[in-house]
């Protein structure tokens, strides 16, 4: 994974398992990666796992009314 460096990366499912794994490759790559979770629990805890997320939002993203597009701000 080359040539991500600043670009923005949205992650549904991203506070767990493969979803969180991928979250911290692109940071690694110097992304800027925004995740999405049901689960608020695990959200709080990949946003200690990985300080430098833009973002970590609580929302189902199978229903549509439970929340609106994220628009990250990269605090780089």
């Amino acid at each position: 994974m080359r040539g991500l460096k600043d670009k923005r990366v949205l992650i549904t499912g991203g506070a767990s398992g493969i979803g969180a794994a991928t979250a911290a490759r692109f940071l690694e790559e110097g992304s800027h990666v925004c995740v999405l979770d049901r689960d608020g629990n695990a959200c709080g805890e990949i946003r200690r796992q990985l300080p430098a997320l833009a973002e970590a939002i609580i929302a189902d993203v199978t229903d549509l009314m439970q929340w609106k597009p994220p628009s990250p701000t990269p605090s780089a």
